[in-house]
């Protein structure tokens, strides 16, 4: 599976923007061929927002990317200027994130060798250990090997939950260093509207 990772700023009033995305963007994606989901994630702090849709394959994602960039535009400021294309590398998660869930984003590049030590690192060490962090609901890994980027969404059930996961997991961020992981910004959100009943499943 593959998601197109959205970033920007609300492109009218917050309230009126989130009303078109629930009720004109939702159902025009849910007609679209491979369509498997969308996430809208807030940082209030930093005046900004992630929108996530997941498509069963690139193909199908790109077929449709037209109509999606004009709806993201519609809602995103800015014409949606930032997008990144992720492959859903690991989801893990016994518990799905629902709205009002804390949603933590880290985006990092690793080294050009390095995306399948990441990969197994996050599948082998990280995933434990978030089942073990208190208020952890779910999480995926996002790789993009061609750019060498990785994006890690974990969900939390409340702020503080999502605020102390950072220092409880730091260990493992410095084991990362070994394969080159640099992270270069980090979220804290809140989401707002979620479309994934069936899960994330991870791409094979």
């Amino acid at each position: 599976m593959i998601a197109r990772i959205s970033r920007g700023n609300w492109g009218q009033d917050r309230d009126a923007a989130l009303h078109d995305a629930r009720e004109r963007m939702l159902p025009a994606l849910q007609a679209r061929e491979g369509y498997r989901g969308l996430m809208v994630v807030e940082d209030s702090a930093a005046a900004e927002i992630i929108l996530t849709t997941y498509w069963s394959t690139a193909a199908e994602m790109s077929a449709a990317e037209a109509e999606v960039a004009r709806l993201c535009a519609e809602v995103l400021g800015a014409g949606d200027p930032q997008v990144d294309h992720h492959l859903v590398a690991v989801s893990v998660g016994a518990h799905a994130a629902t709205e009002g869930s804390w949603v933590r984003v880290l985006d990092a590049t690793v080294d050009n060798d390095g995306m399948a030590t990441a990969i197994a690192h996050f599948r082998e060490r990280v995933v434990g250990a978030l089942a073990r962090t208190p208020g952890f609901l779910s999480g995926v890994l996002f790789a993009d090997p061609t750019n060498a980027r990785t994006m890690v969404a974990t969900a939390w059930d409340t702020g503080e939950h999502m605020l102390l996961s950072a220092s409880r997991l730091a260990p493992l961020r410095e084991e990362s260093r070994e394969f080159g992981m640099r992270i270069r910004r980090v979220w804290n959100a809140r989401l707002l509207l979620a479309d994934l009943r069936a899960g994330v499943p991870v791409t094979t």
